[in-house]
């Protein structure tokens, strides 16, 4: 259980520093049937409607699907799609379909379901988060991964990076320094 937690507490922190929100607020909210997994796209929309979150969970307690919330601030689905490389599968492909059998200027006419925009804004938030390829979280969607268990991948794959880009750093220093003082 306490890995869960510290999973889900990445998870908010990550949120937390991405979205510039209190830690204590996204957990606050958290408690208000709104599920971890919604959470970016409370503060996503709110970030685009230049609202106060409060009242992104007002309009979805109230029954309000993402899609319908996010016509109420005049935002257009766009504001959701994710350019890729190639034609994703499942979870993302029928989402992505809408989007590509359009032309641009009629994306507002895409009704994405509530799954397509958790989906799309958990990618974007990982992915822009931590400088991360979408298509290789995409991958880990794919195969059934939720975006807390992504987010803590992605973040340990990010530390392991950094951590052996700091032993090869200081490797390379100390290789440097032998060669200076052989030359002295």
């Amino acid at each position: 259980m306490s890995i869960d937690k510290n999973r889900i507490s990445d998870f908010h922190i990550a949120i937390s520093k991405h979205y510039h929100v209190a830690e204590k607020d996204i957990v606050t909210i958290s408690k208000k049937r709104i599920s971890d997994e919604e959470l970016p796209v409370v503060f996503f929309i709110s970030s685009k409607a230049g609202v106060h979150s409060s009242l992104i969970i007002k309009l979805r307690l109230e029954g309000k699907s993402w899609h319908q919330i996010a016509v109420h601030f005049n935002l257009s689905p766009d504001i959701f799609f994710v350019n890729l490389k190639k034609n994703p599968g499942p979870p993302y492909g029928k989402a992505y379909g809408h989007y590509k059998n359009k032309k641009k200027k009629k994306w507002h006419d895409v009704k994405l379901s509530d799954d397509d925009i958790i989906n799309f804004v958990n990618l974007k938030f990982i992915t822009s988060h931590y400088g991360y390829d979408p298509e290789t979280v995409i991958e880990m969607r794919s195969k059934g991964r939720g975006f807390i268990e992504i987010n803590q991948m992605v973040k340990q794959q990010k530390n392991d990076k950094a951590n052996q880009a700091s032993v090869t750093k200081k490797s390379n220093e100390k290789s440097k320094n032998k060669k200076n003082k052989k030359k002295k």
